[in-house]
């Protein structure tokens, strides 16, 4: 694929290049979402350290009727109100959020805000210390990939002591958590002097005028140049069919075309024609002295420097194909950012830079949920600080909604921020851009959002497959079964997943009649702990045994508990697929119960039959 030169478009002419520095400088949030939920301000503290409703961002942008941002041109003058209106709702900020602080501490005092547990570590690293992945054999792909120290060491043997490592850039599909033995990592190494000398100014979540300026531009260019290059691109090549699919008048699509073609195998792209532009060719048909003085009026000279310079700058523009892409929640904020937690990982917690406004702040009064709402977004690396692309999304496949955290989910996210921030592996950075040695790897392929956002949606589960008729036996069971209570899936327990007694999982202790002659079968809880065991007729149990057994446990309570008498599970699992095709047709019509097939890794036996234990791999996702 080859994009034309930027300096080709129209883009060129003046008086369209004043309008994009314009909209780069005074429109820093581009939503695409059909509508807002209704909702009061969030009163469980997720954001109490944001701006309240009252405060105007003054954001020159609306929802529309089509659920897209409506684009205010403005003019000069605009701009300079515009700048004084953004530095008092800059202190009204500060004002706010230290009334928020105060009134956050004085709340957390008076209900004992629970504490984050103190851990005994060992070994060579600390929970927050920052690492590299090296001489992974079974993912060579993740060779060169930074992350955080997550938790302590799993305690196995010493060979194998594996670390849980956060990844700062993953695929999204599967997730940033993996687990990885200690000869397979190496210490970061530090950031130069210099670099954190040069590090962008943040001031109450947002970068200072000068640099969110600089990164709305470079954004709104790109933005102008491949819609340009969409529109008027001809030629048969594959490239140019998977071009032409993508309409040029829909942001969502400009903005994925941006990333998905950002550097392409045979050296061009988005990136490389940028470069060209921004170094160059802009300069041949614009005066030096008007791009500056539409960037910063107050003090032009020099201004275009910071545009030029970070376009080729390994820790800014140079390195934005290590971007870190996927599904957010947006939580509260605090003097360096917006806090946003990966849908996939709800362990690991950035925090983002806001361009004019925190994004929290700009996204609050966009929508008005009650609690965090769930957005795509992209995070980039921007001299120390991490950034978003300006182009936001909501996460429902439908785009006509904005998905929000339950009270539980909100409570879950709120501790995962609690204790990310107290052990200090808050990312603040894509580090990897600005150490010696780093970026050694490559960035991760852009997903789609529309296919990460399909994979995430709730499905609904599939029909049973069909089967004979009940028998009289079943009947009976089935009726017992509707007669008990089930044990809730909510609320979670401490780590978030549901209680224990709320799935039941019923485990041959061998998959063959030779590996298990007695057709003993074990019934595990979700947490590991067995509740019970039993015999069946054959190797694999039928449908009518597992119901008298689950009635059974159900009746006596699990260990003859008092309050677990009379409840039942709400997931049952069975590792045997036609038990579980069966019990699925049989439970279809009873409430609140689920039937899964569950996959049981057994360990393999040697020549004398017994157990021995498989070769690990050096790495394992958590």
């Amino acid at each position: 694929m080859e994009l034309p030169v930027l300096g080709e478009i129209s883009l060129l002419n003046a008086g369209i290049v004043g309008c994009t520095l314009l909209v780069a400088l005074l429109l820093h949030l581009s939503m695409n979402a059909g509508g807002s939920s209704a909702g009061t301000r969030m009163d469980d503290g997720a954001f109490e350290s944001l701006l309240n409703d009252e405060v105007d961002a003054d954001s020159n942008g609306g929802w529309d009727d089509d659920g897209e941002v409506e684009i205010q041109k403005t003019t000069l003058a605009d701009a300079r109100a515009d700048s004084a209106r953004l530095e008092v709702a800059q202190k009204l900020m500060a004002a706010k959020a230290q009334e928020a602080a105060e009134a956050k501490a004085a709340k957390a005092k008076a209900a004992g805000q629970q504490q984050v547990p103190q851990k005994v570590q060992a070994g060579p690293y600390r929970i927050g210390d920052r690492v590299v992945l090296q001489n992974l054999q079974s993912a060579t792909d993740l060779n060169g990939r930074h992350g955080t120290i997550a938790d302590t060491w799993d305690g196995s043997a010493a060979s194998q002591q594996r670390y849980p490592v956060d990844l700062d850039l993953y695929d999204p599909r599967k997730g940033g958590a993996v687990a990885v033995q200690v000869s397979n990592l190496t210490k970061e190494a530090d950031i130069p002097a210099e670099f954190e000398e040069g590090r962008a100014p943040v001031s109450n979540g947002v970068l200072s005028e000068e640099h969110g300026r600089a990164v709305s531009f470079l954004h709104s260019t790109m933005r102008q140049s491949v819609v340009k290059s969409l529109l008027t691109r001809a030629g048969g090549t594959d490239d140019d069919k998977r071009q032409k699919q993508i309409s040029g008048n829909d942001p969502k699509q400009v903005a994925q075309f941006c990333w998905t073609f950002w550097k392409t195998p045979n050296g061009k792209g988005v990136y490389p024609s940028l470069v060209q532009y921004l170094t160059r060719d802009i300069l041949v048909t614009n005066r030096l002295e008007d791009l500056e003085k539409q960037l910063n009026p107050a003090s032009p000279r020099g201004a275009y420097k910071l545009i030029r310079d970070a376009t080729t700058d390994r820790r800014a523009v140079a390195s934005w194909d290590q971007r870190i892409s996927g599904e957010f929640w947006i939580m509260g904020g605090n003097a360096q950012g917006t806090i946003v937690v990966p849908a996939c990982n709800s362990r690991a917690v950035y925090c983002v830079a806001g361009l004019k406004l925190p994004l929290a702040v700009q996204i609050m009064q966009q929508t008005k949920v009650p609690r965090p709402p769930k957005f795509n977004l992209t995070l980039l690396p921007w001299y120390g600080r991490l950034v978003h692309d300006p182009f936001l999304s909501t996460t429902a496949p439908d785009g006509g909604r904005i998905e929000v955290a339950t009270p539980q989910k909100t409570q879950e996210l709120m501790r995962a921020v609690q204790i990310a921030t107290a052990e200090k592996r808050v990312v603040y950075r894509l580090r990897q851009a600005e150490v010696e040695g780093g970026s050694a790897c490559r960035g991760i392929p852009f997903v789609p959002f529309q296919e990460l956002n399909q994979a995430s949606a709730p499905d609904e589960p599939p029909a049973p497959k069909e089967q004979g008729p009940a028998t009289e036996e079943e009947r009976g069971l089935i009726d017992d079964v509707a007669m008990y209570e089930a044990h809730p899936l909510q609320p979670p327990g401490p780590s978030g997943h549901p209680p224990p007694l709320a799935a039941w999982n019923f485990i041959r202790k061998g998959a063959s009649e030779e590996d298990n002659p007695d057709h003993a079968l074990l019934v595990v809880a979700a947490n590991g702990q067995q509740i019970d065991a039993f015999q069946c007729q054959g190797n694999d149990p039928t449908a009518a045994e597992i119901l008298k057994k689950m009635l059974g446990i159900a009746a006596k309570g699990v260990g003859g508990r008092a309050e677990t008498m009379g409840k039942r599970p709400s997931v049952v699992g069975v590792d045997c697929r036609e038990t579980v095709e069966r019990l699925q047709f049989l439970l279809k019509d009873t409430k609140d119960i689920r039937v899964v097939l569950i996959q049981v890794t057994r360990k393999p036996r040697g020549a004398d039959g017994q157990p021995v234990e498989p070769k690990r791999n050096d790495l394992e996702v958590e």
